[in-house]
């Protein structure tokens, strides 16, 4: 099947846009509220730039894919610092014993 075959239909049996005549025979577009523009990256391919008008319903599934992408970059950035801190702390508790072992003293202070 060629892709110059497929047509694409509105589930909701609507028009995105289209010219109407008013009451007075002047012709105004009357637009979908779902229709939205979208300008951005391509989360599956980066090197494709959007800067299209669609209905919204069509652009969900590349929003989600989105969505997903920014939450795993934030997993990763928070587990990355969480790994920093715990290094962090390590390194404290280490210098701390160290500095007791070698003056006792701290030690009867605590």
């Amino acid at each position: 099947m060629l892709e110059n075959d497929i047509v694409m239909t509105c589930p909701l049996g609507s028009e995105c846009e289209e010219i109407r005549n008013d009451g007075n025979g002047v012709p105004k577009i009357h637009r979908c509220m779902w229709y939205t523009k979208v300008i951005g990256t391509d989360p599956q391919n980066s090197n494709k730039e959007y800067d299209d008008w669609k209905c919204a319903i069509a652009w969900m599934p590349i929003l989600q894919l989105e969505v997903a992408n920014i939450s795993r970059v934030g997993t990763a950035t928070l587990a990355s610092f969480r790994n920093d801190v715990v290094v962090s702390n390590k390194n404290d508790e280490s210098k701390r014993l160290s500095e007791n072992l070698l003056n006792p003293e701290n030690l009867l202070n605590q």
